[in-house]
């Protein structure tokens, strides 16, 4: 998928080889993730490299880490929920 959305973008397949180690070493990546980031450079009407590519893929997965750090939980005595901030 990673050479798939370089290619659609114009980007040069050679260097996608170059991150393909990195890329497999991604963990939590979903397509999602590759749609947020081409919309990115398409709403910037950009070309990126495969390197550039692959740090705003890791920006995304950073992204979705920190917001499973926020957890809801029920509190015993209001039974409310509160969102507790990791």
């Amino acid at each position: 998928m990673f050479a798939q959305e370089l290619a659609r973008l114009g980007s040069d397949l050679a260097e996608a080889g170059e991150w393909k180690a990195e890329f497999w070493e991604l963990a939590q990546l979903t397509p999602g993730d590759f749609a947020a980031v081409v919309r990115q450079y398409q709403l910037w009407d950009e070309t990126p490299s495969a390197r550039e590519f692959y740090h705003r893929l890791c920006v995304e997965v950073a992204a979705k880490r920190k917001e499973q750090r926020v957890t809801a939980t029920e509190t015993r005595t209001t039974g409310r929920r509160t969102t507790n901030y990791a």
